[in-house]
């Protein structure tokens, strides 16, 4: 079994940012119920919910629901989160944690963490994948943004379109790879990226969505 890199560390973030988001957005999250240390490891239990991940949904009922988390995140979530701002790189715990799309192709142990004079850097989910985006079955909205566990603040180019197609959906892996060196030069060297708004992280919708919205 492959294990992520800096698993207390990520576990540690997850607990800390969902009370961060829940405290300054609107955003739905997963209410924290206990966090404790057992055994030297954190033990993180949060609420149950009535929610299906969205890529569990398959075939023609895909259309809808897709559609519903596309403009949710788009035009709520993510808005929200580059409304909160830091001088200071990194997760709301002090390091960086990084998503496995760049550590996959740098997997040093430790990155920098820089600051800046101004507040440039933005909040990043830094995974908002279909599988992370939690639909209620009987309205098909969103209910819940999980996994937050490598979030923190970063250049939104780091926060990729993840949400346009579910894991398993041709291209999927493809989603953001092209700004990837440009990320990890950044990250290195403090240079390499383009600053891009809220606009540049919609998408196209896929051609299911489309049929649903006609």
């Amino acid at each position: 079994m492959v294990m992520p890199p800096q698993r207390s560390e990520r576990l540690l973030n997850e607990f800390e940012t969902l009370d961060f988001i829940a405290a300054r957005t609107t955003i739905p999250v997963l209410k924290i119920v206990a966090f404790k240390k057992v055994w030297g490891a954190y033990q993180l239990v949060v609420e149950r919910v009535r929610g299906i991940s969205l890529d569990c949904i398959q075939g023609v009922e895909r259309a809808n629901p897709v559609l519903n988390a596309e403009r949710f995140i788009t035009t709520t979530v993510i808005p929200q989160l580059q409304s909160l701002k830091s001088h200071t790189m990194g997760a709301v715990i002090g390091t960086v944690i990084l998503p496995d799309r760049i550590t996959s192709r740098d997997d040093r142990e430790k990155w920098r963490v820089r600051s800046e004079c101004t507040s440039k850097f933005s909040f990043c989910h830094n995974n908002l994948a279909q599988h992370n985006t939690l639909i209620d079955p009987d309205t098909l909205q969103v209910i819940a943004i999980i996994d937050w566990e490598v979030s923190g603040f970063y250049n939104p180019e780091f926060e990729a379109p993840l949400w346009a197609k579910a894991w398993y959906e041709p291209g999927y892996h493809d989603i953001g790879s092209d700004s990837v060196p440009s990320l990890i030069q950044f990250l290195v060297h403090g240079q390499g990226y383009n600053q891009r708004s809220s606009d540049d992280l919609k998408v196209v919708r896929t051609s299911d969505a489309s049929a649903a919205e006609a």
